[in-house]
Order: structure tokens, then sequence, then C-alpha cells
């Protein structure tokens, strides 16, 4: 995807959406990144579909959702995704977490799995090295449902 030129919606908390996007009108940026919190509230799907509209019909792209997800253990990441493809977001924006990197101290393991992107044995390691990072790894399981014949 390529980069577009806009704002996070966070920054007017006080605005409507309407107001935003004629303030973004006035200025050479192409897109608004519409937050969870106050503007397209997550799990509001008939909002994120009413702001995503509104948004693509002032010429303007909506860059991404402002999610919370990972700030709070209240958020339920389903809520986040429906408001988001609601939305028409192609990215959603998370917290990692609620501690620093050195207190965290724990690895994650994509699962290679159907259905997935981590489905093949090229897509899982395109996975990989998008990520690349030392904590970052695969467990591996036959591609079959069947069971495994030990002689």
């Amino acid at each position: 995807m390529a980069w577009l030129g806009g704002l996070a919606s966070i920054t007017f908390r006080k605005l409507t959406p309407a107001e935003i996007i004629a303030l973004v009108k006035q200025t050479p940026l192409a897109g608004i990144e519409w937050g969870g919190d106050i503007h397209v509230p997550h799990g509001d799907v008939k909002r994120a579909a009413e702001v995503g509209r509104m948004t693509r019909d002032a010429g303007l792209a909506v860059s991404a959702y402002g999610s919370y997800y990972g700030e709070t253990d209240r958020l339920v990441f389903e809520r986040v995704l429906d408001s988001a493809v609601a939305l028409g977001a192609p990215v959603i924006r998370i917290w990692a977490g609620r501690k620093g990197s050195a207190a965290a101290g724990r690895q994650i393991a994509f699962e290679f799995h159907g259905g997935s992107l981590a489905d093949t044995p090229e897509s899982c390691l395109r996975l990989l090295q998008a990520v690349n990072h030392p904590a970052v790894f695969t467990y591996w399981q036959p591609p079959s449902r069947r069971a495994l014949r030990i002689a």
C-alpha cells in the first residue's frame, strides 16, 4: 500500500467527523486515520460505514483505523475488526501491549496452518522475513488432517 499523507482524527477529539473532513479538505493531505475511541467507536459498524462513506465522498482515503486494541483488556478484537471493515480501513493500528520490550520477554510463534498468512512454506517465510524479529518463529504441523503412521 502506498503511504498517504494524512492525519489521525484523534488530533481533533472535540470535532465531529464532518468538521475533520472539512479541515482536511483545506490541506494537501489525502487521508484520515479514524480513531476508535471517539469518532468511530469500536463495534459501531453503522457509524463506521457512515464515516467511511463521508470520507470517500469527500475525495479522501480512509488510511487506517486507530484502535486501542492491546492498550486495555476490555476491548474485544472482533469489535475492532468489524469497525475497520465497515469503515473500509486497510490498516488497523493497535497497541503493542502495556509493557516495555525489556519487561515482556515473550516469544510469538505463528502456526503453519491452512487459511492463514502462514499456509504455505513460501508465505510463512515471507511473514517471518517481514517481521524480522528474533522473538518470532513458527510452529509446523503436517498439512494434512490424516494421522501420521509410525512404523
